[in-house]
């Protein structure tokens, strides 16, 4: 609504209304700054995997000459161990049995022409943080060819 005010000496009526051109203006101007300020949540990583489907059923592991299983389970409550082909890794901490499994699988790589698969078995009740790190190995060491086990119920 407009008020209207009485200019006494001058005997004019003056109309005051609300000005929208400075509003609008300093809307557009949050608008440009916002879209300009943004940071869009980039990927972490891309994890190129061919998981096994859900309906299918649990395979016994097969070792095979050409291939690398590394099988990932607990033997007890905070005891990690992993086996590559059925063979314990040394290592008392993570740390060192990780590095073991680089070891391992960097003799091996060296051994072939051409890297065999590795397959990750891991117990379904593990954290994934230890099959990430086992992915990281063979990231580090530009293994390509990594499968997954479909875990067992």
């Amino acid at each position: 609504m407009a008020r209207r005010r009485a200019n006494a000496e001058l005997g004019e009526v003056e109309e005051l209304g609300l000005q929208l051109t400075p509003m609008i203006d300093v809307i557009f101007q949050l608008l440009i700054f916002f879209m300009v300020n943004i940071k869009f949540r980039t990927l972490e990583g891309l994890l190129k995997a061919f998981l096994p489907r859900a309906d299918s059923t649990p395979q016994p592991p097969s070792l095979q000459k050409d291939q690398v299983f590394i099988k990932i389970t607990e033997a007890s409550p905070g005891n990690l161990m992993l086996l590559v082909n059925n063979q314990p890794l040394a290592g008392t901490t993570e740390k060192q049995k990780y590095q073991s499994l680089e070891q391992k699988l960097n003799t091996i790589k060296t051994s072939f022409a051409e890297m065999p698969p590795v397959i990750i078995d891991a117990d379904a009740r593990l954290p994934y943080k230890y099959v990430v790190y086992a992915l990281n190995v063979c990231g580090k060491l530009d293994l390509e060819n990594v499968m997954f086990m479909f875990p067992e119920r």
